[in-house]
């Protein structure tokens, strides 16, 4: 295999496999070989599964991954975009798949949760290469602070249910009163909208947010978290709501805090690669350590780059948090959707 990229990562392929040999370890394996996790890789086909069409923003990550692994690792790697039944297809593959198929995936938090046949609890994340939380936006000249002290926003969509939780749950949080306004089809018609005057927010994730912001024509007024975003100038919900809900009875406060953590727990996403969580634990102690270092290695990142797409590494402690999150607020959404449809309606 090509030298140059193991010897950046640890000096030499041995103290690669020694470090994956740690890993196995630390989990709580320690029987098992230190050599095996080189056996695994070297000359071995892997299939990384990518649940998304070819050509969009997680294919590309894969293809810029692809050559990166094969280097370090000595492997091959296949990316195999599979869509089928809105990616049940491809989390099934891994679901399904041994310790000899050496398979993982790489796709979205949501993908798991919100397919309906899948069991979301049967995946683990690896490494997240790049983390989305949403926002806010709204005209440049638009005072958000005044629409808050009057109580009243209005949004524009066009499917009213998917606007219950970026728009209904976060101002029913901050006690105002949001208009779901429909027919309102994709981001450039909301975008006009706001600049006529016709609605007031909208919401995007803060990269594409402060994207927007960049023209001049709209900033970002919120960001739908409880932690600042980085690079973000502007109050998170959870401050907001703190503020306006100092006098409500504790009736109120409970509820608006269950909307609060609703809202908080789905306004984000993982770009991430994925294990099946019932994984023969040699095998997923070797995949894990080695797509970690790799994910996080600068090869991968200048891969990356070079295909437009950021990197911004959370292990795997940190974005198994984060997926618990994601996972309690959207099985309590369900139900706080379906008792605020007719309000909005």
């Amino acid at each position: 295999m090509p030298k140059s990229f193991s010897s950046k990562l640890g000096g030499s392929w041995v103290s690669y496999v020694a470090a994956a040999g740690a890993a196995i370890a630390s989990i709580g394996s320690p029987q098992i070989a230190q050599a095996n996790c080189g056996e695994y890789f070297e000359g071995q086909r892997f299939t990384l599964v990518v649940p998304n069409r070819a050509g969009g923003g997680y294919d590309t990550y894969a293809r810029a991954f692809d050559p990166v692994f094969e280097e370090a690792t000595g492997a091959s790697l296949v990316v195999a975009n599979m869509t089928g039944a809105g990616g049940a297809v491809g989390l099934s593959r891994i679901i399904d798949a041994s310790a000899e198929d050496r398979v993982f995936g790489f796709f979205g938090m949501s993908t798991p949760v919100e397919l309906p046949d899948i069991d979301a609890d049967l995946f683990t994340p690896v490494v997240s290469v790049k983390r989305e939380q949403d926002t806010w936006i709204a005209a440049s000249d638009f005072d958000f602070d005044d629409a808050l002290a009057n109580g009243k926003l209005v949004t524009g969509t066009n499917r009213i249910r998917g606007a219950i939780v970026s728009a209904g749950m976060p101002s029913l949080a901050l006690g105002v009163e949001v208009e779901i306004l429909g027919g309102y089809d994709g981001t450039k018609v909301t975008q006009a909208a706001m600049l006529r005057g016709e609605t007031d927010i909208d919401t995007l994730s803060a990269t594409s947010g402060l994207r927007a912001a960049e023209t001049g024509d709209f900033k970002i007024v919120t960001t739908l978290t409880k932690e600042p975003i980085e690079g973000v100038d502007a109050p998170t919900l959870s401050e907001l709501v703190e503020e306006r809900i100092m006098d409500a009875s504790p009736e109120e406060r409970q509820l608006r805090q269950t909307y609060l953590d609703v809202v908080t727990g789905l306004a984000q996403n993982m770009r991430a690669f994925w294990i099946n969580s019932d994984m023969d634990p040699e095998a997923s102690a070797c995949i894990s350590d080695a797509v970690q270092k790799i994910a996080s290695s600068p090869e991968f990142k200048e891969a990356a780059d070079a295909v437009n797409r950021p990197v911004d590494i959370l292990f795997a402690a940190e974005a198994q948090e984060i997926y618990d999150d994601y996972k309690s607020a959207a099985a309590q959404s369900g139900t706080l959707i379906d008792e605020l449809l007719p309000k909005f309606e």
